[in-house]
């Protein structure tokens, strides 16, 4: 039998709450450490802040012919470059934590062992899928290289059409990235070896690609869509910023380029309520964390389902099930007259 987005769906939410329990373990684990990586790019940012500002006002004194604009200007790149440094350490801290966590929620739709072993099993995995997840970024850098090569040439030599080109390079991009989604469900669920994931990932794919992408945008608006109506409730119930008006009137606000000067000034234009902005971090992270999993656990249904149902056998499914609603459809007037 064919499946269905209803059907998927619903296998799915019966998994996630008949395991909700060690469901909840993972998300207090992805939890826990989100929020000391968030609260470690916090204050990284807000101890390098004040060198950041020692340095600079040195050299802004040994400044000549700059404006103050100019100055100002320099400062705010200099606070972006720190804050994008550290953001960048956080991202590939976060991506090889989720790996793990991907990696035992992925594995634990195909295990009913204990706790200890679905952790064990699944994490022995984290190996390949890292090295998965570097081969299939690689092959889709590649192919985002075309598009941005055509993108630079159309503005090197001022022909707007290019862009035309660099944006139809971006369709087999997406076509690939579509095709390659499942290799981690093929490395977990499948066996496959990590070079054959790609390909088994195409095949599964191959034949339904736009059914599968419809899916997938619908369960991610459903999911996605829940997530941040919560979110949205718990920013109204515990505010944790506003900016200053008075300070963003105030003409006179200047940088203070001394090394006491502790806040960044786009902080300063904030009341920030810490209390408030805890309760939102924990909150919003529980409810990512909830919805990311369940995302996962869909994905890996679907992938369950994909692979009972080959297309050649689900198109046959599709023509049994056209042909029996036609039949029936005949069959309807002969009873009525019968009955008459």
């Amino acid at each position: 039998m064919a499946y269905t987005f209803g059907s998927v769906f619903s296998d799915a939410w019966g998994f996630y709450k008949k395991n909700i329990k060690n469901l909840l373990l993972f998300t207090a684990i992805i939890f826990i450490l989100s929020a000391l990586m968030q609260y470690f790019l916090f204050t990284s940012f807000m101890n390098e802040y004040p060198k950041m500002v020692s340095d600079f006002s040195i050299e802004a004194e040994q400044m000549t012919g700059v404006s103050d604009d100019a100055g100002i200007g320099l400062f705010f790149v200099r606070m972006f470059n720190l804050y994008l440094r550290i953001a960048m350490l956080w991202m590939i801290v976060c991506m090889l934590v989720f790996l793990a966590i991907q990696a035992v929620v992925i594995y634990s739709t195909r295990s009913k062992g204990k706790l200890s072993e679905i952790l064990s099993k699944g994490l022995s995995y984290y190996g390949k899928l890292f090295l998965l997840e570097i081969f299939r970024g690689l092959c889709l850098l590649a192919l985002l290289i075309l598009p941005i090569f055509f993108f630079w040439l159309a503005f090197f030599l001022n022909m707007p059409w290019i862009i035309i080109i660099g944006v139809l390079m971006f369709i087999p991009l997406c076509i690939f990235a579509m095709n390659w989604y499942f290799a981690d469900f093929c490395l977990i669920l499948g066996n496959s070896k990590v070079l054959d994931c790609l390909k088994d990932s195409s095949k599964l794919v191959r034949g339904r690609w736009w059914k599968t992408l419809g899916y997938m945008v619908l369960v991610s608006l459903i999911v996605g869509g829940i997530g941040f109506a919560v979110n949205i409730v718990i920013g109204a119930f515990f505010p944790s910023q506003n900016f200053n008006v008075d300070a963003m009137n105030n003409v006179n606000v200047t940088i203070d380029l001394s090394a006491q000067q502790t806040n960044p000034p786009i902080i300063q234009l904030m009341n920030l309520n810490k209390t408030n902005y805890a309760i939102q971090l924990i909150l919003n992270n529980a409810v990512s964390s909830l919805t990311g999993i369940f995302l996962l656990i869909f994905f890996a249904h679907l992938f369950f389902a994909m692979k009972a149902n080959p297309v050649v056998a689900e198109k046959a499914a599709n023509s049994i099930s056209e042909s029996a609603a036609i039949a029936k459809k005949a069959t309807a007037p002969a009873k009525k007259k019968k009955n008459r």
